[in-house]
């Protein structure tokens, strides 16, 4: 009998440590980065690029979102004819973290310099700062014809478009990238499309052709402006649980 009773504690015991390994599973920091590239590509080869980011990390019912700070200052490079020539350079880059309760239209702003301190923001304020607030998502939802053409890989699909073009600015092409991988994301750029694809819409890729020099049209420059998401692995949970331990300590006080 004796036997019996300890195996049945033992397996009691494995099945205790199986549902709350599970539940911490359930509850693990998640964590994409939503990047923005936007290239220009001359006649002569000449590129100029830019690329903008930021973290959008999930916890249970809170997002947190993380964004770059960057502090610049005037380099002097020297003199020409007199006159002092200065340039803008990066100095330090931090970050700070916006957390929000989802549902709640106000959350906690911490800086990273001073994780102790933080200050009240608006939700729709910092959407709207970030050019991820519905007005600004609307140039994923374009209602576009039939794709020219369409590749699947397992959980991926490529569309192709060729848009009518009313202008110069309309784009020449448009490629949308779904990934069924990324459905768990909630963040969305398109929440139609994605409905419809039973998939999530993680990149668009925009291509347009245009001549800045009106007495050679044939001489084009590309423009290529992509927005993607791309799942991110965390190295500094520990740091972002003490802010959302914070975050609930000022909810139990009543401050936010």
């Amino acid at each position: 009998m004796k036997i019996i009773n300890i195996l049945i504690l033992v397996t009691l015991l494995y099945f205790v440590f199986a549902f709350k390994r599970g539940d911490k599973a359930k509850d693990k920091l998640r964590s994409i980065t939503l990047i923005s590239h936007f290239k220009d590509t001359y006649s002569n080869d000449s590129v100029g690029l830019e690329t903008d980011s930021f973290k959008v990390i999930y916890f249970k019912d809170y997002t947190i979102y993380e964004n770059p700070s960057i502090e610049y200052e005037f380099i002097k490079r020297g003199k020409v004819n007199d006159t002092l020539i200065s340039e803008l350079v990066p100095k330090d880059t931090s970050s700070n973290f916006y957390i929000i309760q989802n549902g709640s239209k106000q959350g906690l702003k911490f800086e990273s310099k001073n994780l102790k301190e933080c200050t009240t923001f608006s939700l729709d304020s910092f959407l709207v700062e970030r050019a991820i607030d519905p007005g600004n998502l609307n140039l994923f939802d374009l209602e576009l014809n039939r794709p020219i053409a369409t590749k699947k890989n397992r959980n991926q699909i490529t569309e192709t478009f060729t848009p009518p073009k009313l202008d110069a600015e309309y784009s020449d092409t448009i490629y949308r990238y779904f990934d069924k991988n990324l459905k768990w994301v909630k963040f969305s750029y398109s929440k139609r499309l994605d409905a419809e694809k039973n998939s999530k819409l993680i990149r668009t890729h925009f291509v347009t052709l245009y001549s800045d020099d009106p007495s050679k049209p044939a001489v084009k420059i590309r423009n290529d402006i992509i927005y993607e998401i791309k799942e991110t692995h965390l190295n500094y949970s520990d740091k972002l649980m003490q802010l959302i331990e914070q975050f609930e300590k000022k909810k139990e006080k009543k401050e936010i």
